[in-house]
């Protein structure tokens, strides 16, 4: 997940760099945060309820080409039962997609 404000300024994305998985966790840590613009170096302090998240579409992406790559060279060993590894990216892409909704949804 990719969290994200808009600037102020120059109305570019500035990522926000935080661990946090919900909004509660992000407005504890919010002072803590350093958020400067790249384009035009603006600094500034948003609220949470201005920060939004996203899906990490590459690294799902990798993790689908690597689940296809173990799903096709364990289907010559292990059958039926290798193609089991391409669930291992769908669980990861749907956790990630409900903790995106559940922080863009969530108020505070």
């Amino acid at each position: 997940m990719r969290l994200y404000t808009i600037c102020k300024g120059c109305s570019q994305d500035v990522g926000v760099y935080s661990s946090a998985k919900s909004r509660e966790e992000l407005q504890a840590n919010l002072e803590n945060l350093d958020i400067r613009c790249k384009h035009c170096g603006n600094k500034a302090q948003p609220h949470v309820k201005d920060i939004h998240a996203e899906l990490k579409l590459f690294y799902i992406l990798i993790a689908f080409l690597i689940g296809i790559i173990f799903s096709v060279l364990f289907w010559g060993i292990f059958g039926m039962v290798g193609t089991f590894f391409i669930l291992i990216p769908c669980i990861y892409w749907i956790y990630e997609f409900r903790l995106t909704h559940k922080f863009n949804t969530s108020s505070n």
